[in-house]
């Protein structure tokens, strides 16, 4: 049996409670119904090295919840199986991938081959390359977009939309300014009035890297522009 010291394994830590419902919240200044879902949580096979708890850093510096599962451990203890609809495993080498493929209670998970090739045909492959980080952000956004209850996304305008993106993909404000032609007062006072919007929805901006989650979650950020700037 496979001992996994930083967390649980994922089935232990899941919620299955269907009276948890979320809680509808109005906008400011819109008509949007705003609920907060469940977050997506992904699995990190283990493969008991460093990688493994770096994974599930990386992962939750996304939004996501994250755990590491020892795919050939006794699971029986969580008396529950997965809630599988929202879950993604992260699989480094063909043995671990098996193992998942043959635990009945990860049948229906989406699984992510990273430098190992899964051909999931609901998840993807990754190489394990300079670019890998920015595309599984970019496929873990996809997949927790389509999970039941996800929140209605917060307007914004089309003009918002293009100098946040380049301010959140890397840029820094007097970037961003001079690449839109525009005082850096007015990128300060577009950052402000968004990032106040999503306090208002209930979905707090502390930083950049959280202001880059909220507008990937929220389809307004799309993975080319991620991989692009990658790149």
């Amino acid at each position: 049996m496979v001992t996994c010291p930083r967390k649980p394994n994922i089935v232990d830590s899941m919620p299955h409670d269907p009276s948890d419902r979320p809680v509808p919240t109005v906008v400011p200044d819109s008509d949007a119904i705003v609920t907060e879902a469940a977050p997506l949580f992904v699995a990190v096979a283990a493969e008991d090295d460093i990688l493994d708890t770096a994974l599930c850093t990386l992962v939750e510096a996304w939004g996501h919840r994250a755990g590491i599962l020892c795919p050939d451990a006794d699971h029986s203890r969580s008396g529950r199986p997965a809630d599988e609809s929202g879950t993604v495993i992260v699989v480094r080498s063909t043995r671990r991938l098996m193992e998942v493929r043959q635990h009945l209670r990860l049948r229906k998970a989406v699984i992510v081959g990273l430098g190992v090739r899964a051909d999931d045909p609901r998840g993807i492959d990754l190489a394990n390359a300079g670019r890998a980080p920015a595309e599984l952000a970019a496929f873990l956004t996809s997949v927790a977009d389509r999970l039941p209850h996800q929140s209605v996304r917060v307007r914004l305008t089309d003009r918002e939309r293009q100098i946040l993106t380049t301010y959140a993909l890397g840029a820094t404000m007097p970037e961003t300014a001079k690449l839109h032609h525009i005082a850096e007062s007015t990128v300060r006072e577009h950052y402000r009035r968004v990032t106040q919007r999503y306090a208002d929805a209930g979905k707090p901006i502390g930083n950049k890297a959280q202001l880059l989650l909220r507008l990937m979650s929220d389809g307004w950020v799309r993975p080319r522009e991620i991989l692009h700037a990658a790149g």
